[in-house]
């Protein structure tokens, strides 16, 4: 007897192991819990397919190498990007230091798209085809500019390649003309929306990680106290106040240690962009009045 009850529970094993993982799943929601994308995001998701496999398509065929100027693969980016297809991408957990395979892929495809526009430009420069070189590195700017506010990571990434495209405008913006310098000037200006700021980053990754909270049964307290008493900005610079009051409320979360320092890397970021962007501007501008 006692030899078929081991035979009877070594048969059972794999089943009551599957027993006890369900149970323990359902009784214990952690951070590593799978969470969908809403529905809105995997719309914006799949915004993203037509232009990848335009351009992906292109690069694969080696076309690109014989392009003297913009070429069909950046095109591509470049159309949706300007009709408003490519939207920010949001993470629907806090907890996305893995991501997702297709969001990652789509920064993948992305950023091969940016290296060949950035390649292209710095050819340019060098052959003395500064205008198209300006352009080119313009391109860059608003390619980078995609789902560049999904999260931080994305941000610190796209402004890093950003500044070094702003660099390389103000070096040769005494080399255009007039109307070149202007047509820069209103490209730049393109960029900027009243609906996508680091702040609303902040906001966002705010809201996903009080979700987060919720879903593993933890208080939302300081959340819900923080949302409902905004306080006043007690330093002149209210993004700085905005991410110091974000890593407060998640300094003592140590999942949350990778968005603690993305957070303060895409501040610094957002600083030395903002910062570069006036100074092009600024250089464009200012030639453009003295050579009237």
């Amino acid at each position: 007897m006692i030899r078929k009850a081991i035979l009877y529970l070594l048969a059972s094993g794999p089943l009551l192991l599957l027993g006890m993982i369900s149970i323990n799943s359902r009784l214990n929601r952690g951070q590593w819990d799978f969470v969908e994308y809403s529905p809105e995001a995997t719309v914006r998701i799949t915004a993203y397919v037509k232009p990848i496999i335009a351009s992906r398509g292109h690069f694969q065929s080696g076309e690109h190498r014989d392009c003297a100027q913009r070429c069909p693969g950046v095109d591509a980016w470049l159309s949706a990007s300007r009709s408003g297809e490519l939207k920010d991408i949001h993470p629907p957990t806090a907890a996305y230091a893995d991501s997702s395979h297709l969001y990652d892929q789509i920064l993948r495809e992305k950023t091969v798209v940016v290296g060949h526009a950035l390649k292209l430009a710095k050819r340019l420069e060098a052959a003395g085809h500064h205008y198209a070189a300006a352009s080119s590195f313009a391109d860059v700017l608003e390619l980078s500019d995609a789902a560049k506010f999904s999260e931080f990571g994305a941000f610190v990434d796209a402004s890093t390649v950003q500044l070094a495209a702003l660099e390389r405008i103000a070096s040769i913006a005494d080399l255009l003309t007039d109307q070149e310098r202007l047509g820069l000037v209103a490209r730049i200006d393109s960029l900027a929306s009243p609906d996508r700021s680091l702040a609303h980053t902040v906001d966002k990754l705010s809201t996903v990680y009080r979700l987060d909270q919720a879903r593993m049964n933890k208080s939302t307290t300081t959340f819900e106290a923080a949302r409902d008493g905004r306080r006043l900005a007690s330093s002149t610079d209210p993004m700085k106040d905005k991410i110091e009051f974000w890593q407060t409320l998640i300094g003592s979360d140590a999942s949350a240690l990778t968005l603690y320092a993305q957070s303060q890397l895409a501040y610094i970021q957002n600083v030395k962009f903002g910062t570069a962007l006036a100074q092009t501007k600024a250089a464009l501008v200012s030639l453009t009045v003295s050579s009237n």
